[in-house]
């Protein structure tokens, strides 16, 4: 959000040249919007290590896969010091009458997917002793010769954003990860691959505050430990924690592009969220207004653009971002591009917009959907929130800006039902979610601002705050994702992507194409539910931003090819940021029989031609390749195409689209 304004300017650039574009209609919706469940590629063999795997995790209480220190005592799982009772899906360890210490976890065969986490919960009477280095993940894995995969996280404008590498883990090598600010994918993301040279193990840490990971390297082991970045503390009577989760899934070793589709079918299949007819929100062609493109923006001005401006224009989802609310009492924001800054008044500024958009709702249509913008985390000094000192967590350091607290459950239900209110009023259907400031500091002033033996608290009842906000949010508008954003793409760990969407996965201006073709390269081994904005010019711009959601500059070509976007996906090329590179990946559908790919030939590159080995093909099969840009068509096996490639030219700086189309 740090700089969303360039992202408004930029589409808004491209949809005032739409009108001199052909009109395309939409592709159809209703195909897109089926339970799309692609089903496991889990075999009988990986099935039956996956269960011994689980029972050497979740068998033994004394050797659970977390630990923590308690009286000076180290503890790994439960020994004899605790009472332990198994339940389906729980392991519950009782120590001393008082502190209960709940194993969750859950087992998924089919897809070799476990999860856990761990609640401690003080059930007497007085405070609890303080618990210690408490890692939610603690497990040693057997290796010969491993290596790691992991991803920056989001970065504006910087180059190495959401990029993945693969690195050899020595003897003696520790990575150790954590995103200092505390938000959750900002500069680092909790998503890795381990092979350890035996198997293969997918990791991601479901925590939206400061979680911490590593991955040490022994002779004939990898040890991998996960947690929340600092926490040391006693709970007081009655007073609840939870760890972070940890999402594993099992996978062949040695074998990438299977790791890659495994993850991809597990989410998609299990974890993203559905509506309650159980459909995975449709690809949608996005058009938007915010005040920090138009200062001066009403919705008078917004009406006059739905009828003539975008009257034409192929959308279905119309985006209201930042800015549509009072400064305090009925005073309006000041005129500028800086409007996302002045939060802490959620009231719809009916001076600007007196139907409370329910007349913007009207002209958008009820076959098109509406997204509104919320920050509720944040309160601008001079805003109504601010001086809610209750529900606020102060930095000294910062006069401007205070922390709503979150593990405040009054303020939790307060601002969820505002938050409903709005939503209703406005006839919103998707609500979106920002931050725009780091909260750690707060949180950890807040917690030394207490008796110097609560670290970690205040971020740890903030967090399971805000996943009970959530839930209200979500139990009022079960048809949706929400659409989460948090300066850009820094807050999509695992805990939120199962119920939400990223409209946003950076802030970095969609014109930095060699940027936006690395994040998509890499992003997309994970996830491919996000939206790329409207690339003004040419088709290699146009291509540079391709995503799952897009602007309507992109629809010509984007409705071709929308509903594979959560299909199998194969990088074809390394990550380069070399001006002088070859680019490109493929998604193939084995239930479309269909897919296609895209190739970047960057403007310094010396090779006019080239030859992209396609993946997830059969052999015995014919395709016919077609050139989305011209239409040319070349019919080949899947073998040929596989072993022998798919050769293609063009010009520097250039890009191509190709479907492919099983015959």
């Amino acid at each position: 959000m740090k700089k969303i304004y360039r992202f408004f300017t930029l589409l808004l650039a491209v949809l005032l040249c739409a009108s001199s574009l052909a009109v395309y209609a939409l592709s159809d919706t209703e195909s897109i919007e089926k339970t799309h469940r692609k089903g496991s590629i889990a075999t009988a063999e990986e099935i039956a290590y996956f269960n011994t795997f689980a029972d050497t995790l979740f068998g033994d209480p004394a050797a659970l896969p977390f630990s923590f220190t308690m009286n000076e005592k180290h503890y790994r799982g439960f020994d004899s010091d605790f009472t332990v009772t198994r339940l389906p899906g729980k392991i519950i360890g009782n120590y001393q009458d008082s502190l209960e210490i709940t194993l969750h976890y859950s087992l998924n065969p089919e897809y070799l997917q476990m999860e856990w986490y761990v609640t401690l919960t003080n059930r007497g009477d007085a405070p609890s002793p303080v618990i210690r280095d408490l890692l939610s993940a603690d497990l040693s894995l057997k290796a010969r010769f491993p290596s790691l995969t992991y991803s920056i996280g989001d970065v504006v404008n910087d180059a190495y954003s959401h990029a993945s590498f693969t690195e050899a883990l020595c003897p003696g090598m520790r990575f150790a990860f954590n995103p200092e600010g505390g938000k959750s994918t900002g500069h680092q993301r909790p998503y890795y691959r381990l092979d350890t040279g035996y198997h293969g193990y997918t990791l991601a840490i479901g925590w939206q505050g400061r979680w911490k990971a590593s991955f040490e390297a022994q002779s004939d082991s990898v040890t991998v430990q996960a947690g929340q970045y600092a926490f040391s503390s006693y709970l007081e009577a009655g007073e609840t924690v939870q760890t972070p989760s940890t999402v594993l899934l099992c996978y062949e070793s040695g074998n990438t592009d299977r790791a890659i589709n495994h993850w991809r079918r597990w989410f998609y299949d299990c974890a993203y969220v559905r509506d309650t007819q159980g459909n995975i929100t449709a690809p949608r062609a996005v058009i938007g207004c915010s005040m920090s493109v138009t200062p001066d923006l009403t919705e008078e001005k917004m009406l006059n653009d739905l009828a003539t401006t975008y009257q034409d224009t192929n959308y279905n989802l119309y985006w209201i971002d930042a800015g549509w609310y009072f400064l305090n009492g009925t005073l309006s924001l000041p005129v500028t591009t800086q409007s996302f800054k002045y939060t802490g008044t959620w009231r719809i500024d009916t001076t600007r917009f007196p139907s409370r958009f329910s007349k913007v709702r009207e002209a958008i249509g009820e076959d098109r959907v509406m997204v509104l913008w919320f920050e509720p985390e944040r309160a601008r000094a001079g805003t109504e929130l601010y001086s809610q000192t209750d529900y606020m967590l102060s930095l000294s350091s910062n006069t401007k800006d205070r922390l709503a607290n979150m593990g405040n459950p009054a303020y939790v239900h307060y601002i969820a039902s505002v938050v409903n209110t709005i939503m209703e009023q406005s006839g919103a259907d998707i609500y979106r979610q920002d931050f725009n400031f780091d909260p750690y500091p707060y949180w950890e002033e807040h917690d030394a601002a207490q008796d110097g033996e609560r670290q970690g608290i205040t971020e740890n009842l903030y967090i399971q705050g805000l996943m009970q906000y959530y839930d209200l949010i979500m139990e009022a508008h079960p048809d949706f994702p929400i659409d989460m954003c948090a300066s850009g793409g820094m807050r999509n760990d695992i805990s939120v992507s199962r119920f939400s969407t990223t409209l946003t996965l950076t802030d970095t201006t969609n014109t930095n194409l060699i940027l936006h073709q690395n994040i998509r390269l890499c992003l997309n081994e994970w996830f491919s539910t996000f939206c790329g904005s409207g690339a003004p010019g040419n088709n290699y711009a146009i291509l540079s931003n391709l995503s799952y959601f897009t602007a309507p500059s992109n629809v010509p070509i984007w409705e071709q090819i929308n509903h594979l976007f959560l299909c199998d996906y194969y990088p074809l090329t390394e990550y380069s940021q070399e001006d002088d590179a070859w680019v490109g990946w493929e998604f193939y559908d084995t239930e479309y029989r269909e897919g296609f790919f895209v190739a970047f030939r960057r403007e310094n590159n010396p090779d006019l031609i080239n030859t992209f080995f396609l993946k997830g093909l059969d052999p015995e099969k014919d395709y016919q390749i077609r050139d989305l840009l011209t239409g040319k068509k070349t019919n080949a096996t899947g073998r040929e195409l596989m072993e022998d490639g798919f050769r293609f030219f063009a010009d520097p700086g250039a890009a191509k689209i190709f479907k492919i189309t099983e015959q």
